[in-house]
């Protein structure tokens, strides 16, 4: 109904994003009154404020009221594949490629959740159909050489290598995801020079597309080290929610931070929540985090108010939505660093693992993924330095304000010794030991489709030093982290 997107619109708008958030919930509480057609904004909306047990369930009702739509059933694939709902969304998925089997679009989101569950086969030939159907589809062919070995011989890879010359004619977006395929497919056989080169042409095509400000993707860094100031840890230690149940990794893209998060999430007491977003919902009275928006809950809290419990609460109330089959739930995500100031302050007994990998190192492997929706600083070596350089001046700032339970993983060391630092992981998150740690790649569950295949796989060491093997070719990457003032030591 009209009015149903025009009061959500209007939140959005005016920045209300926290009662957005009620107005929603709100409007999925009242079935009766609602029609088909109201599902899809609500779902939507929810989405963009990372309520996903809304969207979920949203989406899931609009899939209901129209079972033989489109629309409804993409919906509801992405809402609960989101939601981190295996069931619901690869039912929904085999449903789309069922009942709409000429449209690429069933087989490409088909074949990427299956991909992020670990049922690599079955993803690889939805997403081949996908391909079939489109040949503007090349993300899917990015995503199968992220799936399976890359070797000679195999006729995949020779496709692969020479989907650049047949994507030229397409969209720039299209170009980037056949260059990112190809560049994978030259770097698996050694071929340093083309891989580079498809790399670079790959990032430039996306760099086209982008229109993010590099001040407001660091913002909310800046503004939290601006907002939360020592004396604030001092003021209002011990105020938050009592629950020792969560626990929340940092780290820049491509760190380690995702490892991490499936060794703990192997534990049976333990669900991986990964990016749900579940913190920055939570937050949105605090909208950017500026001294303006933190400065008023500071004033509820000298009122008696205690707001920092009231989030706590709340974050509780979200994660369980979730997660409610779990006694240790873990958040992670690279935008997470800048809520941990208040993640201590609502959640004083929640642990904090702070995952570092060598700056370049990290910058390198992020560049060589072609991310959507997300991270797109990545996309240039300059901006990837920038962000690292705010990142590390953030992560010094928590260091000395953020007391309580913290500990530094290095990747490095991770990977040198996984079973000794597996061990300091678990003990630390205050589990027991128990073996599906260690044998961690044997957990299915989801994971981004960049990321899934290296964590069903044992650890080895083919990802330490990998900016070696470019040489030269990444002497720009180096200098401008240099540049930013990190130590030049850790660059290779």
């Amino acid at each position: 109904m009209p009015d149903v997107r025009e009061k959500i619109r209007n939140l959005f708008d005016a920045g209300r994003l926290a009662e957005a958030v009620d107005h929603i919930r709100s409007l999925c509480k009242d079935v009766e009154a609602r029609r088909g057609a109201d599902w899809g904004p609500i779902a939507n909306a929810a989405a963009n404020l990372h309520d996903l047990a809304t969207a979920r369930l949203a989406a899931l009702r609009w899939r209901t009221e129209a079972p033989d739509a489109f629309e409804p059933l993409l919906n509801a694939a992405h809402a609960c594949s989101a939601a981190r709902d295996e069931k619901f969304a690869i039912n929904s998925a085999d449903l789309l490629v069922r009942r709409f089997p000429g449209r690429p679009e069933s087989w490409y989101t088909a074949g990427m959740i299956r991909a992020e569950f670990g049922e690599f086969d079955q993803a690889i030939y939805e997403l081949k159909r996908a391909y079939a159907l489109s040949a503007a589809l090349t993300p899917a062919w990015d995503a199968i050489a992220r799936l399976k070995p890359l070797v000679a011989g195999d006729p995949d890879v020779d496709f692969i290598a020479a989907l650049p010359e047949r994507s030229g004619g397409l969209a720039p977006y299209s170009q980037a995801a056949a260059h990112y395929a190809a560049a994978a497919a030259f770097d698996a056989l050694g071929d340093v020079d083309r891989a580079f080169s498809h790399y670079r042409d790959g990032a430039a095509a996306r760099r086209a597309g982008l229109k993010h400000h590099m001040d407001r993707v660091l913002g909310l860094m800046r503004n939290a080290t601006d907002s939360f100031e020592p004396a604030l840890f001092e003021r209002f230690r011990g105020e938050g929610a009592e629950s020792t149940g969560a626990i929340f990794v940092f780290g820049a893209p491509r760190s380690g931070a995702g490892l991490v998060e499936q060794i703990l999430a192997s534990h049976p007491r333990v669900a991986g929540a990964g990016e749900s977003g579940v913190t920055r919902m939570t937050t949105w009275p605090l909208f950017d985090l500026r001294p303006l928006f933190v400065n008023d809950v500071v004033k509820q809290a000298e009122q008696g108010r205690r707001p920092w419990l009231g989030f706590g609460e709340n974050f509780e109330v979200f994660s369980r939505e979730l997660y409610n089959d779990r006694l240790f739930i873990v958040h992670r995500g690279p935008d997470l660093i800048a809520f941990a100031g208040v993640i201590r302050l609502m959640l004083p007994h929640a642990r904090m693992i702070f995952v570092d990998r060598d700056p370049a190192e990290a910058a390198w492997s992020a560049f060589r993924v072609n991310y959507h929706g997300s991270n797109p600083w990545t996309f240039d070596f300059e901006e990837s330095a920038e962000w690292r350089a705010t990142y590390e001046v953030t992560r010094s700032a928590w260091r000395e304000r953020i007391d309580g339970d913290t500990l530094d993983v290095s990747f490095e060391a991770l990977v040198a010794d996984p079973a000794r630092e597996i061990r300091r992981i678990v003990a630390f998150a205050g589990l027991t030991p128990d073996p599906a740690c260690e044998r961690f790649f044997e957990t299915r569950r989801q994971a981004p489709v960049e990321s899934v295949y290296r964590l069903r796989t044992p650890i080895d060491t083919a990802s330490i030093a990998s900016t070696r093997r470019y040489g030269a070719r990444l002497d720009p990457l180096r200098a401008a982290f240099e540049r930013r003032g990190l130590a030049a030591t850790r660059l290779h």
